[in-house]
């Protein structure tokens, strides 16, 4: 009995410290293409590892290169059993995993396999629409893909003909490694990060904001380092803020030409100048405002011209330093009064042909 019970606690105590814990699933879709790096990999794990592979879909004279990733050379790593990472070319980005036979876990789309005893059977039976075989004429290996998810079966070199392929013999022979692939490029075309971007108060997307010609624009401000602080999470990428000009504003480009001046004192509106057709010299007295696209402003009173700068914000039109009120504005008449002086002067203009 003392024996029997001296077993059963050897038993125990082996089970208790001499078996490896139960690893957990590996889920690669917790595994971001194109977004882990490989310094990020190294910080995981100080003992990452550097190692050559076989390209299973490329010759095997190393000729042929995909520019997607740094081909024939990968990392491993302890905490990730049966997974090769290869980073992008040009970048420290992970843009490519290889699975080996040591694999068990769950692929991307959730499904859970074990490369231990994978067929291509198997294979089929999950991914019924991959039932096309590919290969390079220079690689010793079949795949069956969907593009993103890639199974190998190695070339039985003794069958005398590759081609036509012999779907039954291969349907039963084992995959030898899973090839994961992202372009980190496109990824990046498709995921760029746009900044928040406000048009007169509101949110728009881009696609609004090129409806809009550059004439239309009225001002841009761009923040960065106080989006956040006004914005919140929306302008962790920044903030672009545009206003447009007014429809008021578009119709004060151009040449006006002033009718009548009234003031306060006088309900009766008196035409300036003679009724009579104008000759040359008489068109060299009008007084004009030409406004333009810039802001700017030429002024002719009388025959004496400068130059000015002009703003309209809501119902004032701002020339110079002088503010107006704006009563009235189409594309063919401009009425304006002074504010805030002595004598309450009001301006009519015709738009000029």
């Amino acid at each position: 009995m003392r024996i029997y019970l001296t077993i059963i606690i050897l038993i125990s105590t082996i089970n208790l410290f001499g078996q490896n814990p139960e690893q957990k699933t590996i889920e690669l879709s917790e595994i971001k293409l194109c977004e882990l790096t490989l310094s990020e990999l190294k910080k995981q794990d100080g003992n990452l590892k550097e190692v050559e592979l076989i390209e299973m879909d490329l010759c095997s004279d190393g000729f042929v290169q995909d520019s997607r990733f740094e081909n024939r050379k990968g990392y491993i790593s302890k905490l990730y059993n049966g997974i090769i990472f290869q980073k992008d070319r040009d970048t420290e980005l992970i843009s490519k995993i290889r699975l080996t036979k040591e694999f068990k876990g769950k692929l991307p789309d959730g499904n859970y396999i074990d490369l231990s005893n994978l067929t291509a059977e198997k294979i089929l039976v999950k991914y019924p629409k991959m039932n096309t075989w590919s290969s390079r004429g220079c690689s010793d290996y079949w795949s069956l893909t969907d593009k993103l998810l890639y199974f190998y079966v190695a070339i039985d070199k003794t069958k005398e003909s590759r081609y036509p392929i012999d779907k039954k013999f291969y349907l039963t022979k084992p995959i030898e490694g899973i090839d994961i692939v992202s372009n980190c490029y496109e990824f990046a075309q498709k995921n760029k990060k746009e900044p928040l971007i406000i048009l007169n108060g509101k949110e728009v997307t881009k696609a609004e904001i090129e409806k809009y010609k550059p004439e239309d624009i009225e001002s841009v401000t761009v923040l960065n380092e106080t989006a956040i602080e006004k914005y919140g999470e929306k302008g962790e990428n920044g903030v672009i803020i545009i206003k447009t000009k007014s429809e008021s504003e578009k119709q004060l480009i151009g040449k006006w030409i002033l009718v009548t001046e009234t003031d306060s004192f006088d309900d009766e509106i008196e035409p300036l100048g003679e009724t009579e057709p104008e000759s040359d010299s008489k068109a060299e007295l009008e007084t004009t405002l030409t406004f333009n696209k810039d802001r700017t402003i030429f002024i002719n009173q009388m025959g004496n011209g400068y130059n000015a700068t002009y703003k309209l914000t809501d119902s004032t039109l701002t020339i110079g330093n002088r503010n107006y009120i704006l009563i009235e504005i189409d594309k063919k008449k401009l009425i304006y009064k002074n504010k805030g002086e002595l004598f309450d002067m009001q301006y009519e203009y015709k738009k000029a042909e």
